[in-house]
């Protein structure tokens, strides 16, 4: 089942944004209180995370809501966008390789 587009692009930026702080998930648990068990679901797609978890996990990461969740999934495609969006720092649609 392909996971709905805002889903996967909060996936993806969470990761994103984990490792470039070099975090484990024990790390961003402590940080936002989210079990890493559900960070590890949401980080792969596999959970639709309420909205009140969402925010527990930018403000962990000390990252506003909304770039979370904007349309620009990578820093200048450094993946691919999720399907349905385009990257707004180089205009790459989502599916695209």
């Amino acid at each position: 089942m392909t996971p709905d587009p805002v889903v996967a692009l909060f996936a993806a930026r969470l990761r994103r944004e984990r490792l470039a702080r070099d975090w484990s998930l024990r790390d961003l648990t402590a940080a936002s209180g989210v079990s890493e068990a559900g960070l590890c679901e949401i980080e792969n797609a596999q959970a639709d995370p309420r909205l009140s978890t969402v925010t527990r996990i930018a403000r962990g990461l000390g990252i506003p809501l909304v770039d979370m969740v904007s349309e620009s999934p990578c820093e200048r495609c450094d993946g691919t966008p999720p399907a349905g969006f385009i990257c707004g720092d180089c205009g790459r649609k989502g599916g695209e390789g």
